[in-house]
């Protein structure tokens, strides 16, 4: 958030700010849970059933890490103060 304040307008920060931090509870409090519901619909792992749980943990695992691949689209130093 704070690269993200430094690169937008400074009329604008605030407004940024509560986009970003909506956007943040919404996919922390709400589509993450109903992603993994949608997950473990097709694999099967019910209270009663935990056989399939090992497949869970193995989609989990690369999900966890994936974000670093994306490190790449983040601006350079130098970009931030050519801005």
């Amino acid at each position: 958030m704070v690269l993200f304040a430094k690169l937008i307008p400074p009329t604008i920060e605030s407004s940024m700010f509560a986009l970003l931090t909506g956007l943040l509870n919404f996919f922390n409090l709400f589509a993450s849970k109903q992603l993994g519901n949608f997950i473990n619909l097709f694999v099967g792992v019910t209270s009663e059933n935990l056989e399939q749980l090992w497949i869970l943990y193995a989609i989990a695992l690369p999900c966890t890490v994936l974000p670093i691949f994306f490190i790449c689209l983040l601006p350079k130093q130098a970009e931030i103060q050519s801005v």
